[in-house]
Formats: C-alpha cells, sequence, structure tokens
C-alpha cells in the first residue's frame, strides 16, 4: 500500500500551498489556500483558469530548526569523517573534498518537475568556505527554493545544525536591464571553518514552467575537487523516453585524440589519425594531462555511460553514479570544461521540431505587417520577378537605410 500511495503522490500531483494571486491586467488576490491540479487554480474554494493568472508568490512558510532526529537522510558522521580521511590521504594538496554529490530530477506526468540536491564536503582550505553560503534562485510565479536542512560536522565532531528559519529572501542585484521576476534565497551555515564538514540537502519545485513539453537536464560528475559518490537520477511518466548524451564517461578523463581502430573512431572528438611514435594497434591515447596514457578496458568504460534504468507502474528512474572521480586540472589554452570531463545531457523530446517551433512563434506572433509597412515593401520591390530579386532588394535599402 505504501508503494501504491507514493505513486499516486508523485504523478497525481496537487500542489497547495499558501500566497498571493497577480492577475494578468491588474489585480491581485491574497489567499490562505491556492491549489494547482490539472493545469486550473482552486483560490479558497473558488476555480480560476490558469490563462488568467500572471504570477503566483509563494507565502514565506515558518521553519524552525531542525533537529538532528529528523534528519534522516544525513549521512553518519563517522562514515563521512572515514571518506574524508581517505580522500586526503590521497589527495592532500586539495583545497576542498566532495564526498556527497547526488541529485535527483523529476518531471510529473501534467509537467511540473521537482528537483533535489544532497551535497557533502570536506573544506581544507579558505577556498572552500563558500560551501557554508547556500544561495538558490527563485523565479516568482513559477518555481520555489529552500534549504531543507543543513548542518556542519567541526573536526571534534561536534554537529551544528542551521537555523532555517534565518534564511532571507532577496532581490536580484541588476547591473544592466533585467526583464524577469526572480529573486535570491540565501541561507548562511554557521560554524563553516577549515577543517569542518558541511553537508545540506535543498530542494527546488517548479510549479509553473514556461513549457510543459520541454524538460532538459543536466549534470558534471568532475570538479576541480576530488569526488567520492557523484550520483544523478531523473524520474519521468513511463509512457515518456530521455534521450541523453553522455561525453567523457567513466574513466576516460579527456576525450580520445588518437585512435587505433574503427571501433573507436565514434568516440574521437578529431576524426583524424596522429601518428604517434610507439603506437600498437587497439590503443587509445587521451588528450589531457596525462597525454600518452594507455586507457585499458576502453569499450567497457565507454558503455559505462548507459543508465541503470528501473520501470515501474507510472514511471521510470533513470540512475548513473560514479564513484573516486580525481579532480580536473585545468590547462592553459584548453578546451572547454564539458569536452574534457564526464557529463550528462537529457531531454525527453524525440527532435528538435517542437522547440524550433515554439521559438517561431515568438517571432511570429511579433512579425505583423501594416499597412505603412506593406506599403513601403511594395515600393521597395516594385518590378522585381523573382522570390531571390525581391530579397535582394530589401536587403540592399535595409542596408542603405
Amino acid at each position: 500500500m505504501r508503494r501504491v500511495l507514493a505513486c499516486i503522490t508523485i504523478f497525481l500531483v496537487v500542489l497547495s500551498f499558501a500566497g498571493k494571486i497577480e492577475f494578468y491586467g491588474g489585480g491581485e488576490k491574497k489567499a490562505k489556500k491556492i491549489i494547482l491540479k490539472n493545469g486550473e487554480f482552486v483560490v479558497d474554494g473558488e476555480k480560476i483558469p490558469k490563462s488568467k493568472i500572471r504570477r503566483v508568490v509563494f507565502a514565506e512558510a515558518k521553519k524552525g530548526k531542525v533537529e538532528a532526529k529528523k534528519v534522516e537522510e544525513a549521512y553518519p558522521p563517522e562514515f563521512l569523517m572515514a571518506v574524508a580521511d581517505s580522500l586526503e590521504s590521497k589527495y592532500p594538496d586539495a583545497a576542498g573534498l566532495i564526498l556527497i554529490d547526488h541529485g535527483y530530477s523529476l518531471l510529473r506526468s501534467d509537467g511540473t518537475r521537482y528537483y533535489k540536491y544532497h551535497f557533502a564536503g570536506k573544506i581544507l582550505k579558505s577556498s572552500r568556505l563558500g560551501w557554508g553560503k547556500r544561495r538558490l534562485y527563485i523565479n516568482e510565479g513559477r518555481s520555489a527554493s529552500r534549504v531543507l536542512w543543513a548542518r556542519v560536522i567541526l573536526p571534534d565532531s561536534t554537529i551544528v545544525y542551521a537555523d532555517t528559519s534565518k534564511a532571507t529572501i532577496s532581490s536580484i542585484t541588476r547591473g544592466g536591464p533585467f526583464f524577469g521576476y526572480g529573486k535570491v534565497y540565501s541561507l548562511d551555515i554557521p560554524n563553516v571553518q577549515i577543517g569542518a564538514i558541511v553537508e545540506y540537502v535543498y530542494e527546488t519545485e517548479t510549479y509553473n514552467p514556461y513549457d510543459t513539453f520541454i524538460y532538459r537536464v543536466s549534470w558534471y560528475f568532475q570538479d576541480e575537487d576530488p569526488v567520492y559518490s557523484s550520483r544523478y537520477e531523473v524520474r519521468i511518466p513511463k509512457h515518456k523516453t530521455l534521450y541523453y548524451f553522455f561525453q567523457n564517461p567513466g574513466r576516460i578523463i579527456g576525450s580520445a585524440l588518437y585512435y587505433g581502430t574503427d571501433a573507436h573512431k565514434e568516440f574521437c572528438l578529431f576524426p583524424t589519425m596522429f601518428q604517434l611514435d610507439g603506437f600498437k594497434p587497439g590503443e587509445v591515447i587521451l588528450a589531457d594531462s596525462s597525454l600518452g596514457e594507455k586507457v585499458k578496458e576502453f569499450v567497457d568504460s565507454m558503455r559505462s555511460s548507459s543508465p541503470e534504468v528501473t520501470v515501474d507502474d507510472t514511471s521510470k528512474l533513470y540512475r548513473w553514479h560514479y564513484m573516486h572521480v580525481p579532480p580536473f586540472v585545468s590547462e592553459p589554452r584548453m578546451t572547454g570544461y564539458g569536452n574534457v570531463t564526464p557529463n550528462l545531457y537529457g531531454v525527453t523530446m524525440p527532435d528538435w521540431d517542437y522547440l524550433f517551433d515554439w521559438l517561431a512563434n515568438f517571432q511570429k506572433k511579433r512579425m505583423i505587417v501594416t499597412d505603412t509597412i506593406q506599403k513601403l515593401v511594395d515600393e521597395i520591390i516594385k518590378g522585381a520577378k523573382t522570390p531571390e530579386e525581391k530579397i535582394d532588394r530589401i536587403y540592399r535599402w535595409v542596408q542603405r537605410k
């Protein structure tokens, strides 16, 4: 029964919250209870079409201090400290150690989506003290974000939990024109210091996406700091498919610069074959900081980019998990970060047609030909017989004017 109820909760979602409704054309209404179900809002019992609502502003929830006994997701302190000690012995010069890097993305059947992130890291140098400052973007009327809980494990094993009720929400500092409605959620975790382990979980609820059909996800499995566990999960409705592209998967840190067999050719960033001294057929050379290193089990590593897929009655869960990922070391004039690190990009659209049509509609709605414009164009193309001649006339007129 518990499993059935969980599925119903996820995919027949009814979002309920308190806040304020702002209408197109002006006017607003405060509400004690706002329900979003099947694309329709119910505001304190009154049904209001979604098309009439400009945006929804959440009422800030009152959140108390998180108690240790209530944090079921928190990893045992002794486990985190043991993992940190192991990583630190291997990477003594690291600025920080990323122990837990876990993300979870959920696409519901109504197009709304949810994201949850769990982080734990040990600070070894002052450059990583920023891990204690959590900033989240809030797109008013579309999404809401908050830290569920946060804590610090001090070097002497003392655990200090953050009071999430002290989080603030402020406007974005703008250096130029800005057309969004975004704000910033900020929480400073107390007692953050060198030698401490910071752990937190935050979530983002996108209750009003700009388009329910367009869904994209991305994830990077490598960082400037060594990573013990990087895991990403994507759950989508059962009838949908996640189309993904994985670059530089497991143990392949860098893009293949040289290949010796046709079987490896598809994995290479450059199609040109470079002749190198000492080459043996079937070996692969990588374009990374250890140029010339021979990689074993190359094809098996490429297959590791395939996720573990679990299907239940209502959903599909895609899961990627990499452990013991070494730190990424940048080099002068190197190619982009995404070209040399393991990373994932996925969408639920089988092709680009919907996106192209979606973007085209923005232009079509704004390309309204007035009588004045039509008269001017007729004068410009007068005497032109072919489309090419007409385009040439218009182009030259614009160029001169």
